[in-house]
């Protein structure tokens, strides 16, 4: 019996190593089946991982087809699928043995194709920088068929001809809006148009401009006013008496009118100075609105190159779910897993998809929020093809601190807020003092009768006047010294001298009020420089702190996702000999896609942590 049941344990050994060779066969030939079958996703894989170079691309137009060749030293694995809006062909290399040489952008313009674009991964230390896909623009939409011709990949590329065709042939026509559409493929153009574009930079410009005229106002208050003046009288004097005749006249005078005012307290001097830190004030304050629209643009620019990366990262794991998906449908209907394991992959599969559609939408959202900074009434085309990157810049929050006390610009401008009212004071106190006028006119003039000949002779007066204000009254004192030509009816000329006092009961209340009200104004400016230095102090901090925080997590994902690929490469190996099942190696594709769309949060944190650290410093230091 104890021979017997060896025996029988033998046999079962056999038969289940025999069942597995088969078994592990037929997926192998369903598998080769299934990289030979076009559809609109196309797969190519159990290759190994061979390092393979990408030694050409050649593109070529064959019997109305445009043909594109991917010439490699190696079978490489990869899939490929369409994109639309634009129209686009990705072919995406499974693993991470590829490398290439080739420019990130190569201008076609042959067929349908416009250019090719090279994606590399991060590059490390490596002299030829590891591919990680390729981007045939297309300038309409295609389909594809994909065969491999022993180390080479072919891919034959046939437009479409159907409406959607027509419409995007006819929206590049000169005549179309598509062909006034402003394209956007980095930083500096959205900033460059954002500045242009902006309706609060230009209400900004306009107000330095009447800070412009306030000072050309102030100036103009220190030198004499002269005035030009013509007075020219006709009248008749009318007699009464019977038989009287009425006498015609007419008088005429003309000089030049001169004032000016020899000491008012100070009030014009710190009129212009005012009016000077006005200037400087309006100044800032549109350096201010330009450096918030320059962190508004970089923030949502960042923001949308992030959801752009993560899009990416979540198409290429959808195609890897569907592809694992398909493998465990034929398992199952081979009886090789349960249906639980079947359900789990299709749960994953979908949870993979809404992820997707999610970063979907976080892309459109961002993208919106860039179109509107750049407020353009025109179509505009946002592609940005940006890589991010992050480097220790050393910074300290001693040096930070120290910069911003001596450039933020909100403090800049509560200092000179605090200045402008402190003139304010100055100007209400001025009233309160000595004031010194001087008048005088100089001209020729004269009068007589229609019927005699009109003789002008010279006529001047100069007066000074001094005035003082008393509490809410005002005393005042003039002197006056003229000499008139003769008057109608006159032959001799006058001269007189003339002083006068005058009391003007409570006639300057306005002036305890304007007074009150200026100490008012700088108290409260005094203590906004105050409120606004703790505030500069706390945005330096925190966004110090950002900046820091964004190092340890782009330090601490990077290590993760060290430790996720290797968990994956574990895993696909696992996976070609069937020790694991399908689910976990997607759970460990899913892990890895999320560290890999954190780091890409994390850069773009890092990058808007730095744009704010500089906006509150208030000059671009870091970059």
């Amino acid at each position: 019996m104890t021979l017997l049941s060896q025996g029988l344990q033998r046999v079962r050994n056999k038969m289940y190593k025999f069942t597995r060779i088969v078994a592990l066969i037929i997926l192998s030939l369903m598998a080769f089946a299934l990289s030979q079958t076009q559809t609109e996703v196309c797969y190519s894989g159990a290759w190994g991982a061979k390092i393979a170079q990408l030694e050409e691309i050649r593109v070529e137009k064959v019997a109305g087809r445009t043909r594109v060749v991917l010439i490699n030293t190696e079978p490489v694995d990869y899939t490929c699928f369409n994109l639309e809006s634009p129209p686009r062909l990705i072919i995406n290399f499974v693993d991470d043995n590829v490398y290439s040489r080739k420019n990130e952008r190569i201008v076609v313009n042959k067929g349908v194709v416009e250019e090719i674009r090279c994606r590399y991964k991060q590059k490390g230390e490596e002299a030829t920088p590891r591919l990680d896909y390729i981007v045939l623009q297309l300038n309409q939409p295609s389909s594809f068929q994909v065969k491999r011709e022993k180390n080479s990949i072919i891919i034959d590329l046939k437009p479409v001809l159907s409406n959607t065709r027509v419409r995007k042939v006819a929206a590049k026509s000169p005549n179309s809006i598509k062909g006034k559409e402003k394209r956007i493929r980095d930083l500096e153009d959205c900033l460059r148009i954002a500045i242009d574009n902006s309706k609060t930079l230009k209400i900004a410009e306009e107000e330095v401009r009447l800070a412009e005229l306030k000072v050309r106002e102030a100036t103009r208050g220190l030198f004499p006013s002269v005035a030009a003046k013509v007075d020219r009288t006709d009248g008749k004097i009318m007699v009464e008496e019977p038989g009287g005749v009425d006498a015609g006249f007419r008088e005429t005078e003309f000089g030049l009118q001169i004032g000016q005012s020899l000491y008012q307290g100070g009030k014009f001097k710190s009129t212009l100075t005012q009016a000077k830190v006005k200037l400087e004030m309006a100044e800032k304050k549109y350096e201010k609105t330009e450096q918030d629209l320059i962190f508004d643009v970089k923030k949502a620019y960042y923001n949308l190159v992030s959801s752009q990366a993560n899009v990416y990262e979540q198409e290429k794991l959808l195609r890897q779910a569907e592809s694992i998906l398909e493998e465990a449908k034929k398992k199952h209907r081979l009886k090789l897993v349960t249906k639980e394991e079947l359900l789990n992959v299709q749960s994953q599969h979908n949870q993979v998809r809404y992820q997707k559609t999610s970063e979907e939408k976080d892309c459109s959202l961002a993208l919106l929020t860039l179109k509107q900074l750049l407020n353009l009434d025109e179509p505009v085309s946002v592609e940005v093809d940006t890589e991010l990157d992050f480097q220790d810049l050393g910074i300290s929050l001693e040096h930070c601190l120290e910069v911003a006390g001596e450039h933020n610009l909100d403090l800049a401008i509560s200092k000179l807020s605090m200045k402008f009212a402190e003139f304010g004071k100055k100007i209400a106190r001025s009233d309160q003092k000595f004031k010194i006028d001087l008048t005088g006119f100089y001209g020729r003039g004269g009068g007589a009768y229609k019927t005699e000949e009109l003789k002008l002779s010279h006529s001047w007066y100069a007066g000074i006047k001094v005035s003082k204000t008393l509490g809410g009254s005002t005393i005042s004192s003039g002197y006056t010294s003229d000499q008139t030509n003769p008057k109608l009816g006159q032959t001799s000329r006058t001269e007189s001298n003339t002083g006068s006092v005058t009391l003007s009961l409570f006639d300057n209340l306005k002036n305890l009020s304007q007074e009150k009200e200026a100490d008012i104004e700088y108290e409260k400016a005094v203590n906004e420089v105050k409120k606004t230095e703790k505030k500069m102090e706390s945005e330096v901090k925190e966004s110090y702190f950002n900046y820091e925080k964004s190092l340890i997590q782009i330090e601490a994902i990077s290590k993760e996702i060290e430790f996720r690929k290797e968990q994956e490469k574990i895993a696909r190996e696992k996976g070609k000999l069937n020790l694991v099942r399908n689910s976990e190696v997607l759970a460990v594709e899913i892990n890895l896609t999320s560290a890999r769309t954190s780091y890409n949060e994390a850069l773009a944190y890092y990058h808007v942590a730095l744009a704010s650290l500089n906006k509150a410093i208030g000059i671009e230091k870091y970059k």
